[in-house]
């Protein structure tokens, strides 16, 4: 699947990137965290922007659409929900890159909040020994952001709650902003 995903991204020539779990379990271990049950990548909104096309090239290739709303498209095998291919969607807000996601069953938002230079440059790097990929070229920035002692495995670690550049609002658009699309 991520050999398919990584074709369609170049055939429409977006550039995502290693992001969270991944990225770290790249950069930390080389590999995948053992308790991963996805590959979580990134794009910026220019690229987001493409996400429908990209859905369409992967139902081609007979791939499901896991969760599509403004801030993540998520792919599987069908009949196979795991492992799955998230991209998340990165988006500009005031001088900051942020990551939203919207979980279903709750009423709020969790945006993290990221220094808008970590996704200035990324480099090209060999994931899982066979997949040409970008992440961030401050790759150890953007875990100090996200987990702070990202060194140290932490089993009881929540995507939700435990980022220390999380910030949780309200699910809706504030006023005077547009919802990514």
């Amino acid at each position: 699947i991520l050999a398919d995903l990584l074709n369609a991204c170049q055939v429409l020539s977006l550039r995502p990137f290693l992001a969270w779990g991944t990225l770290l379990g790249h950069h930390r271990e080389r590999r995948f965290i053992p308790y991963e049950r996805d590959i979580d990548l990134g794009l910026l909104e220019v690229d987001f922007a493409k996400k429908a096309d990209l859905a369409s090239l992967m139902r081609a290739k007979g791939y499901a659409v896991r969760k599509d709303d403004p801030f993540i498209i998520s792919f599987h095998t069908k009949n196979l929900p795991a492992p799955h291919i998230d991209l998340q969607l990165f988006y500009q807000r005031n001088e900051q890159i942020v990551c939203t996601i919207a979980p279903g069953n709750q009423q709020e938002l969790y945006t993290y909040y990221f220094p808008r230079e970590l996704f200035s440059e990324f480099i090209k790097v060999k994931f899982l020994g066979r997949f040409v990929v970008l992440m961030p070229t401050d790759v150890e920035r953007f875990l100090t952001t996200a987990y702070g002692d990202w060194r140290t495995r932490q089993r009881k670690w929540h995507y939700l709650y435990s980022p220390l550049n999380v910030v949780r609002e309200r699910k809706r658009v504030p006023s005077g902003e547009t919802a990514p699309s």
